[in-house]
């Protein structure tokens, strides 16, 4: 199963299909052979499309081969250094044929369904005794640096703990599998967002880790 791009490749994907769509406005108004304005405001969108499929992560290329990143990524530097060179002949089926192919791929990768995990964690103080509790827990990465989390106690396990309780204790959070990879050991990792499904974030702001693969356990929804 394909995972759900990650938040920065949803940004540019969604931004991509915009800019299609405001091309197909402005080709209903009036026709690029004609009007020139429609051409340039057609052209415009054209190199910010590009520009944003230039952003789109590797690892989200390489899983979708599907889509001509290249060609994109060619088309743009085009539009911005060949300008006056473009002829009209080359848009029209660009328009009308590679630009609702493309919509279709685009949506396809937004609509492809999560893939959740449980990642394992330490949980390792009982910070504030307020309801429901919070507590702190931590978790180290495929580089072996550690990441601190502070939350309430029911995001990281189903225990009954207090301040009392001994420590560490086991704990989990839900996480979206962004993405697997191999590392030059041949270790198998997996990059995982804990912000989707319920917004959690280390003491550092941090939503995303690369961690061993044994670390996460499948979740099925």
């Amino acid at each position: 199963m394909s995972a759900d791009p990650p938040q920065r490749d949803r940004f540019y994907l969604i931004h991509m299909l915009e800019c299609i769509g405001d091309i197909e406005t402005y080709c209903r108004s009036a026709a690029i052979d004609t009007d020139q304005r429609t051409l340039d405001a057609v052209l415009r969108k054209l190199q910010i499309l590009t520009e944003s499929s230039m952003r789109i992560s590797a690892e989200l290329k390489a899983a979708h081969g599907e889509i001509s990143w290249r060609e994109l990524a060619g088309f743009r530097n085009v539009v911005v250094h060949d300008y006056l060179g473009i002829r009209i002949e080359r848009i029209g089926p660009i328009i009308s044929s590679d630009l609702p192919r493309l919509k279709e791929q685009l949506r396809a990768i937004l609509d492809t369904p999560q893939e959740r995990g449980d990642l394992r964690v330490e949980l390792t103080a009982f910070v504030d005794e307020h309801q429901p509790g919070f507590v702190r827990c931590h978790l180290i990465d495929a580089n072996g640096q550690r990441h601190e989390f502070v939350d309430k106690l029911p995001v990281f396990t189903d225990l009954d703990l207090e301040a009392s309780s001994t420590f560490p204790q086991p704990g989990s959070i839900r996480c979206t599998v962004l993405g697997r990879l191999q590392d030059g050991s041949g270790r198998d990792l997996i990059r995982i967002s804990t912000g989707q499904p319920d917004r959690v974030e280390s003491t550092q702001g941090q939503t995303e880790f690369v961690v061993p693969r044994a670390q996460v356990s499948a979740r099925t929804e």
